[in-house]
């Protein structure tokens, strides 16, 4: 078995970064100020740094610019932020994306990916993230609108795919089956209309997933992502139950600065591994934003070590 280790998507804003972007924003927050590239440029680079510093072998570029989590996906596809609503189950709040006219309604483009692909054009490839049936959960509109939005994300995703290898569907609605009943078929109908080329991962988190939807996701998706930290049990459950092609195993807590014990992973890790495919990449169960830059760095370092151990 081949041994990796994967970052989830986010990363910690350097906090120069952080700075930076207070200062352009204002005191109205205004989270669409037109940030300057070659600043966007540097914070980028120190995060893709940092990440390889680590040891992780599949980068991501941090997601710095997602100030709405993955709502920001629905916002870039013409949707316009209309107050606040928590995130899932964290203590955090994003700007709900409204749909107030249907044609404004777009691709979503990832400029910023682009950008961070332009200046780490001579190393490895970075993964993109991307959203669907999350973004859209996370948004208000007709859910008729759904069908064409998911059509424009895999649009993207088709793009992505002329400039990286992988492509991360972030689905964490997933875990709530309630949440995306009524978008699920849907979701799959697209995504079966498209034929892609390269590796489309998808990362579910916040949960376990049934064994429904999981068996719908085993054959489509090339790298399936799951939560080890809070959906174990189940986790393993359909693992055992269904396979994959690769996995994507959040082990480690991305919501908490506590640093796990590098045996119990191992422990994990191994049992995890008996239903495994051939490649398994080591991941945090969330995105890092919600942990201080420090922590995230420790967090990262620590899977590099659990896949030394591994090997």
């Amino acid at each position: 078995m081949e041994f990796a280790v994967s970052s989830a998507g986010s990363y910690p804003r350097p906090v120069w970064f952080r700075n930076y972007l207070k200062r352009i924003e204002g005191l109205q927050k205004d989270l669409d100020a037109r940030v300057d590239e070659s600043v966007l440029k540097k914070a980028q680079i120190e995060v893709l740094e940092n990440q390889e510093k680590c040891g992780v072998d599949v980068l991501t570029e941090g997601m710095l610019l997602w100030h709405d989590f993955l709502a920001t996906v629905a916002i870039r596809a013409g949707f316009k932020p209309n107050g606040l609503a928590r995130y899932f189950e964290n203590n955090l709040y994003y700007r709900i994306p409204v749909l107030e006219d249907e044609r404004d309604l777009r691709k979503p483009v990832m400029n910023d990916f682009r950008i961070a692909c332009g200046v780490w054009k001579k190393r490895r490839a970075l993964k993109a993230v991307m959203s669907c049936l999350t973004a859209f959960y996370l948004s208000r509109c007709e859910k008729r609108i759904f069908e064409r939005f998911a059509e424009l994300v895999m649009r993207e995703v088709q793009s992505l795919f002329e400039i990286t290898g992988d492509v991360q569907l972030d689905e964490p609605a997933l875990v709530y089956p309630e949440a995306c009943s009524d978008y699920f078929q849907t979701f799959v109908e697209v995504l079966d209309s498209f034929n892609f080329k390269g590796r489309l991962w998808i990362s579910t988190y916040f949960g376990s997933v049934n064994e429904k939807i999981y068996s719908e996701l085993v054959d489509r998706f090339d790298v399936i992502g799951l939560d080890f930290v809070e959906g174990f049990e189940d986790n393993v459950r359909c693992l055992k139950e269904f396979g994959c092609k690769s996995l994507s195993a959040g082990i480690v807590d991305g919501r908490n600065t506590k640093i796990e014990s590098l045996e119990e992973l191992k422990e994990e890790v191994e049992l995890i591994s008996e239903f495994s495919p051939k490649t398994l990449y080591l991941t945090t169960n969330t995105g890092l934003e919600f942990l201080p830059e420090i922590k995230a760095y420790e967090k990262m370092s620590l899977l590099s070590k659990l896949k030394g151990m591994l090997l």
